[in-house]
């Protein structure tokens, strides 16, 4: 079995840790709503284009470092059939 891939939401929240912001506080400046936001960290949505967009210019690098581990942790789920709900 490989090693265990994070949802994306995990390497958010370290983001958001880092800069000691909430999830509010990166809602306001992405523009997306608090709710969605919390169902992205809590893993019950994936990150799509329009996200990853926001989340490279909020948080860096780019978007595609975010698309990249989501496609990582899809592919992880595959390879050890774990249920893909994102």
């Amino acid at each position: 079995m490989n090693q265990p891939v994070l949802h994306p939401g995990e390497h958010f929240q370290n983001e958001l840790i880092k800069r000691q912001w909430s999830h509010r506080d990166f809602s306001i400046r992405s523009g997306f709503s608090p709710g969605y936001v919390s169902q992205f960290f809590r893993q019950q949505v994936g990150v799509s284009k329009k996200l990853a967009q926001a989340l490279g210019e909020v948080l860096g690098p780019s978007a595609e470092y975010w698309l990249d581990l989501q496609k990582q942790y899809i592919t992880y789920l595959n390879e050890n059939n774990r249920p893909a709900g994102l």
